[in-house]
């Protein structure tokens, strides 16, 4: 498997964590990806045969092949084709709502297809389709992101402000007191974060516990309860049933069976 990101240009930082790109060949009968949240949106465009991702009924469906992908709350499942190239953007927690200008809380554990939005985002799926090389369709996803660059709206300050104290925190911290430090009714800075994030703040804090957690987590030879301590859960059965409602599986399980395109995602 090869996998790269790349850092976005200067301009573009505040909005976009990364791009990346991931090309690999993959075993007939292999298992699915199993995607755990990050707290992160993507902007995916697949060179290869789209992935097929599992619905409510467990069924496994082809996916568009340019997508926005929105908030996970929890998991989802993929699975790949034989070969899949993928070029994408990973937004910034609210970076996704400043480029796309859309209610984010209306994407959360979905996507929608390029063609669906705008003509410049159907042209640009169709540009990219249409290049020659990686690096080509890279320097015409960066073009794209910085047309679309917003100008600072007070509204974003505040997330932003928000996303900083949550961020400073090492447990959850009550949303009361974040919204008290902002100056907010706790009911104005959930809904104003939903749309520009798309999860509560709430969950959104315990998505980022939960990401913390697995980028300190020693695969090999893991001490739950040291871990639990370290990561802010009260305990390990509190860390347990966090991952088992992120992951769907025992963390043991969940580690056991983790695929390579699904670990990389999360670095």
């Amino acid at each position: 498997m090869i996998y790269r990101t790349f850092p976005p240009p200067p301009q573009l930082a505040r909005h976009v964590e990364c791009l990346w790109y991931l090309h690999q060949r993959t075993n007939t009968g292999a298992p699915p990806d199993r995607i755990l949240p990050d707290g992160c949106m993507e902007l995916v465009f697949n060179l290869r045969t789209p992935f097929r991702q599992a619905d409510a009924a467990g069924r496994f469906v082809s996916l568009p092949p340019a997508i926005l992908v929105g908030q996970l709350s929890r998991f989802v499942l993929l699975q790949p084709a034989a070969e899949v190239e993928v070029l994408a953007a990973r937004f910034k927690p609210a970076g996704a709502h400043a480029l796309f200008q859309l209610d984010l809380d209306e994407l959360t554990d979905r996507h929608v297809a390029l063609d669906q939005l705008d003509g410049g985002w159907r042209e640009l799926a169709a540009r990219i389709d249409d290049a020659s090389t990686a690096a080509a369709r890279l320097r015409l996803l960066e073009e794209e992101l910085l047309r679309r660059l917003p100008r600072p709206s007070p509204t974003g300050a505040r997330t932003a402000a928000a996303l900083e104290l949550l961020h400073l925190a090492e447990t959850p911290p009550r949303i009361k007191a974040v919204a008290r430090a902002l100056g907010l009714s706790p009911r104005h800075l959930e809904r104003t974060f939903r749309r520009e994030v798309g999860l509560t703040p709430k969950h959104y804090s315990r998505v980022l516990r939960f990401r913390r957690m697995l980028g300190v987590l020693d695969r090999a030879n893991p001490n739950w309860a040291d871990l639990a301590a370290r990561a802010g859960y009260s305990d390990q059965p509190h860390l347990v049933r966090e991952f088992r409602e992120f992951s769907g599986l025992a963390p043991r399980a969940c580690m056991a069976g983790q695929t390579p395109f699904a670990a990389a995602l999360l670095t």
